[in-house]
């Protein structure tokens, strides 16, 4: 697919518009819209919410069980963060709690499903996103991408989309 910031390739492009078009092969243009860093803080902040407070019930549970409840909890703190993300994103269209309640998504950049190596991919450079400190790398790359994406949608080959409306 071919990526054009217009399907008409004579028009001017507003600075302000972050409307992206892909070509499909039969020449169909199709609309998507990058959600920008705001809503994607938000959508974060609300994962990780909801991590915390699933984490902080599973904590509470295996308490008791003294240390083979430790042992359980720091599985489970484990797969909670560093896979909570992908599990969604791949059963769940891409989306996260947090991405599903702001009406986000992500997909492939040709505009397919998102599969497991993309997500996983950018899933697992988070960490980098994280230097040095409070997401300063992964805000500045969304900041200075013009399809606002982390070095984990970059290497991933993702974009962050507001999802299409039904008609």
């Amino acid at each position: 697919m071919n990526k054009q910031p217009y399907p008409d390739s004579t028009s001017t492009t507003p600075l302000l518009d972050t409307q992206l078009y892909l070509e499909t092969p039969e020449g169909v243009f199709l609309p998507l819209r990058p959600a920008g860093l705001p809503v994607r803080v938000l959508a974060f902040a609300i994962d990780c919410l909801l991590r915390g407070a699933l984490l902080a019930l599973a904590g509470a549970a295996w308490l008791y069980l003294g240390k083979f409840g430790l042992g359980l909890a720091s599985i489970s703190a484990f797969i909670l963060l560093w896979f909570y993300m992908v599990l969604f994103e791949i059963f769940n269209q891409g989306r996260s709690p947090g991405k599903q309640v702001l009406g986000l998504q992500v997909i492939h950049s040709d505009g397919s499903p998102v599969a497991w190596a993309g997500s996983l991919t950018r899933n697992l450079l988070r960490v980098v996103d994280l230097l040095p400190f409070a997401y300063c790398v992964g805000m500045l790359s969304i900041l200075s991408s013009t399809r606002f994406q982390r070095l984990g949608d970059i290497a991933a080959g993702t974009l962050v989309i507001y999802q299409a409306r039904p008609q």
